[in-house]
């Protein structure tokens, strides 16, 4: 390194200093402050999945009054009624400041996907998780913070799973609880698919939802196959055409929900009975509401699975990748938890469709003794459960952490 390299990289470093040095002394100063009645959400997309959930049950049971909701965003843009909102990657001194005081003064922390930085003893962090059970170990490419109160999960069986993905420290207290955005599920009645296809109707609606391989940030790629639909199985424009004749022949839609972290390809047909969620107008459309409404799931590696068996309804697995997928399972034996069909080709996924119009469900029994055996239940409570048991309403059955 030449003597000018190194003058560079000393002032880079100065300069650096400051402002690792301001953080950590502005971040001291807020933790100074008292703890104000602020609860601090964040979910994958804003506003959505289980913090969304419970965040409409807070407002709803009138806890909410009492609090102040906080949501950290990744879209900064993202705004809603009577939530203050603070950008997760702050763009100035400004933004930051604000982050960073919500961050230090909120009382409770609920998030689902990027963890909310617990600043003191006496806040409570709630991992209100992803999904009910994980397919793939995670821990080799995002840790578990262990600043985490309790960790949400479904079951004592489930939790299992989710600790060996994420190697989540002993540190972190399980909260058992049906998930909060599956309390729908319990309902009745809901009709989110107008919001979708307004008068149209269809007699089958099928809903495909694969999970990411080739992740937005391209750093990373979690299959050696290449798709170049963003989907397994359908890899020219022939076979997408012969999907739509035969969905078009059986009066079936088929809804395609691309993982919101994998690449979204542009160049997708325009077809009849085919659609893609992220080219639909969904701003209104409450996800979990209209899983209720769909008569099969096609998946592949997603937790969404294990949601969707609640409804004891049709689930195909693609599989295609399955000797070239990367991540490692979180089980021995992956293909003992699914039970339904197994799709390695085009005509699997004809088969399935058929299968699906004609009201034949052959994986029922195997797929309930797998559901009975996690312990996956649907009581419609989960966000009253979590609620309760953190003393935020009524009837208090659990206890905060001390200092």
């Amino acid at each position: 390194m030449t003597g000018k390299d190194k003058k560079t990289n000393i002032l880079q470093s100065l300069r650096q200093a400051p402002s690792a040095m301001f953080k950590g002394f502005v971040t001291r100063v807020f933790c100074l402050l008292p703890l104000k009645k602020y609860i601090m959400f964040e979910s994958t997309n804003d506003f959505d999945g289980n913090a969304g959930a419970f965040y409409t049950y807070l407002k709803q049971a009138g806890v909410l009054e009492e609090y102040k909701a906080v949501w950290v965003t990744k879209n900064n843009s993202h705004t809603m009624p009577e939530v203050i909102t603070v950008p997760r990657n702050p763009s100035s001194i400004k933004q930051y400041l604000r982050r960073q005081y919500y961050g230090c003064v909120s009382k409770f922390q609920f998030w689902d996907n990027a963890p909310i930085r617990k600043r003191r003893k006496r806040q409570v962090n709630v991992n209100l998780s992803h999904g009910a059970l994980p397919y793939k170990m995670v821990a080799p490419l995002s840790e578990f913070p262990d600043f985490t109160d309790f960790a949400v999960s479904p079951s004592e069986q489930c939790y299992q799973y989710k600790k060996r993905s994420w190697n989540i420290s002993d540190k972190v207290e399980p909260l058992y609880s049906s998930l909060p955005r599956n309390d729908v599920f319990a309902g009745h009645g809901w009709d989110e698919l107008s919001k979708i296809c307004g008068d149209k109707k269809y007699r089958k609606v099928i809903i495909w939802m694969p999970t990411f391989r080739a992740h937005v940030n391209g750093k990373r790629n979690d299959s050696t196959k290449e798709y170049p639909y963003g989907i397994p199985v359908i890899y020219c424009a022939e076979d997408f055409d012969a999907l739509n004749e035969q969905l078009k022949k059986l009066d079936i839609l088929l809804l395609v929900k691309h993982h919101p972290r994998s690449i979204q390809y542009l160049s997708l047909p325009d077809l009849s009975n085919v659609a893609f969620w992220h080219q639909l107008d969904t701003q209104e459309v409450d996800f979990c509401k209209l899983l209720t409404q769909m008569d099969a799931l096609i998946s592949d590696y997603s937790s969404v699975v294990f949601d969707y068996m609640l409804l004891d309804r049709p689930i195909a697995w693609t599989l295609d990748d399955l000797d070239s997928y990367k991540p490692k399972f979180t089980m021995e034996d992956p293909m003992s938890f699914m039970p339904g069909n197994h799709i390695y080709r085009f005509d699997d996924l004809m088969d399935f469709i058929k299968q699906v119009s004609s009201g034949e469900d052959i994986f029922r029994e195997q797929r309930n003794d797998l559901r009975i055996r996690l312990g996956l239940k649907d009581y419609g409570r989960g966000c009253e459960t979590i609620a309760d048991f953190l003393g935020l309403t009524s009837r208090r059955t659990g206890k905060e952490k001390a200092d």
